[in-house]
């Protein structure tokens, strides 16, 4: 059986003034959150979940205006 990525995003509050955001695709939950911990480095914490693609939609817009 074919295992199928899926795509995590992870809710963190970055460096300011930049914005910031990371998605990530994974097997899982878990392998997303190992994936994040390796990644961030400026905080432990954050929240990672799973996004839905059952209908189009936006993943990622920065526009830089702050």
């Amino acid at each position: 059986m074919k295992t199928t990525l899926k795509i995590y995003k992870v809710d963190f509050e970055g460096m300011w003034p930049v914005g910031n955001c990371l998605v990530i695709a994974a097997f899982n939950l878990q392998q997303a959150e190992t994936i994040a911990h390796a990644t961030i480095k400026h905080t432990s914490i954050f929240t990672v979940s799973e996004i839905v693609l059952n209908e189009p939609q936006v993943i990622i817009y920065l526009s830089g205006d702050y």
